[in-house]
């Protein structure tokens, strides 16, 4: 009884706090996601977590892909800029490993667990 007051009163400090509970639950990450009442909630992406992204592929007739990636590094905004303007260095600044993907034809099928979640962002990555 006990374990469930606490839990009832950190899901009440989250929803006061504006967050839903099920949206801010897990390990402290910081990447856009919307909750139930359309909010962005930040998430932290840390090194080691896994991520689920999205890809289109050209080649393969526009199919979708998701693909899943192990954050090896993470880089701020103006060390992803000095990438950008020496495109050649690219592929040797960019540490990331790829793990797994699979295809899938309806992107809102794939499922969010508890380590991982979606990067819509990254749709470009297969392109």
């Amino acid at each position: 009884m006990i374990t469930q007051t606490v839990s009832k009163e950190k899901n009440r400090r989250e929803r006061s706090a504006g967050f839903s509970p099920k949206v801010f639950e897990g390990k402290d990450r910081q990447k856009k996601q919307i909750d139930k009442t359309g909010r962005k909630v930040a998430r932290t992406i840390t090194v080691g977590m896994t991520v689920i992204f999205l890809m289109v592929s050209v080649v393969a007739g526009l199919r979708t892909y998701a693909g899943s990636l192990e954050v090896q590094s993470i880089r701020t905004k103006n060390e992803i800029k000095k990438i950008d303007q020496r495109i050649e260095e690219l592929n040797g600044e960019i540490n990331i490993r790829y793990t797994n993907s699979l295809i899938i034809d309806d992107p809102k099928q794939t499922k969010v667990t508890d380590n991982c979640f979606f990067i819509p962002d990254l749709w470009e990555v297969g392109g």
